[in-house]
């Protein structure tokens, strides 16, 4: 599928640097998605961020394993007890917040958009853009919790905006690791 993509594309080395610029922009949203939600953590909260990410670290390692949120549950449950966090209030915030705490999936949908909307239309209109934005939060909340669900999605907004989806198979190259 990837080579199908590729194949067809005149200029390889610019679609592989768009590629790598566009995995710096996933990955560095993300970073400034956790800083900030740390910063919101200590702020609310007047607690130490990072000494409760390490309660919640064993979590983190099973979602990224598995790349479904929904899997590290029990572990979530387990980092919480032993944080200090209330049963009650645990129970009912780690099953709601896997579900609908969807933010990484939407930076990567968004970006994915933008990125494959640039590489067939060569730039993005203001309207097209914030088209991809209202998109993005309206699907965000239906997103399965399944891998490649995001690039699934993806190719659901660039179809509504009429912009081709053959290239959308150069983000299965990458999906992985974001």
């Amino acid at each position: 599928m990837i080579a199908g993509a590729i194949l067809p594309v005149e200029d390889v080395s610019g679609t592989f640097a768009s590629l790598g610029f566009f995995i710096i922009t996933v990955v560095v949203a993300c970073l400034i998605n956790i800083k900030i939600t740390f910063l919101l953590f200590f702020v609310v909260l007047r607690r130490n961020p990072f000494k409760f990410f390490l309660y919640c670290l064993k979590a983190w390692f099973v979602t990224v394993a598995t790349t479904a949120p929904i899997v590290s549950i029990l572990e979530m449950y387990q980092g919480c007890d032993d944080y200090g966090v209330d049963k009650d209030i645990s129970r009912l915030t780690c099953p709601l917040f896997t579900t609908v705490m969807s933010d990484g999936p939407a930076i990567f949908i968004a970006s994915s958009a933008m990125f494959i909307t640039q590489l067939n239309l060569g730039s993005v209109s203001v309207g097209t853009a914030i088209l991809i934005w209202l998109l993005t939060s309206a699907a965000i909340f239906a997103i399965p919790q399944v891998p490649s669900a995001s690039t699934v999605i993806t190719i659901g907004i660039l179809s509504s905006l009429g912009v081709p989806t053959e290239a959308a198979s150069l983000l299965y190259a990458v999906d992985w690791f974001l």
